[in-house]
């Protein structure tokens, strides 16, 4: 693991945090996450940061934002930083989108299906790998939609890409109704340093 301190400093606006925990998704899942969030920071009067955050949302209490130290003392070695392979004004607009999401319900309704999607029958119709096809981003700026963690991430991602006239897309070829934190983690992403999990 990584001191927190050190971690710190590395981090930027819309780096992705994978949270190691264990439950019902890692359970029946093929990788250690369970859990997404993405990091934002508060800054003074010059710019310069002061507070790093982190905006999720969570089960029972939908869209929050804690800060990091928070989290990293109550998951302490358990937090993988991703960073996206977008373009940085994508990644802080993304950071923006989630902190716009604190106060919005959670989706148990995509939790279940993400269990779902584990049945053959859908992976052979096809459901699981329909990929988002919206152009316009006003069509996804619904802030007050209920999401589970991940489909907060890759909604947020997306939503920043389609802003910025880009192509990239955090989980290709996936709809973000059936996204999970293993996808995000496995996606355009890659390890903001090598064994960077901050503990």
């Amino acid at each position: 693991t990584t001191s927190y301190r050190f971690a710190r400093a590395l981090i930027r606006d819309g780096d992705i945090g994978l949270v190691r925990n264990r439950g019902a998704i890692e359970r029946t899942g093929s990788a250690p996450w369970t859990h997404c969030c993405v990091f934002c920071w508060t800054r003074d009067w010059s710019g310069a940061p002061r507070v790093l955050l982190i905006a999720e949302s969570r089960e029972w209490r939908g869209g929050q934002i804690l800060t990091a130290r928070s989290q990293v003392r109550r998951f302490p070695g358990r937090i993988d930083v991703m960073r996206p392979t977008c373009a940085p004004s994508i990644a802080a607009l993304a950071a923006d989108v989630m902190v716009r999401h604190a106060g919005h319900d959670y989706g148990w309704a995509t939790v279940l299906k993400a269990f779902k999607q584990r049945l053959a029958l859908l992976r052979l119709l096809g459901i699981v790998g329909t990929p988002d096809t919206t152009e316009n981003w006003r069509e996804l700026a619904e802030w007050y939609e209920p999401r589970d963690c991940s489909q907060a991430v890759c909604w947020a991602f997306r939503l920043s890409a389609k802003k910025e006239n880009s192509a990239w897309d955090l989980v290709p070829n996936r709809n973000e109704m059936f996204v999970e934190p293993q996808h995000i983690g496995n996606g355009a992403v890659s390890l903001l340093y090598p064994g960077l999990v901050i503990g």
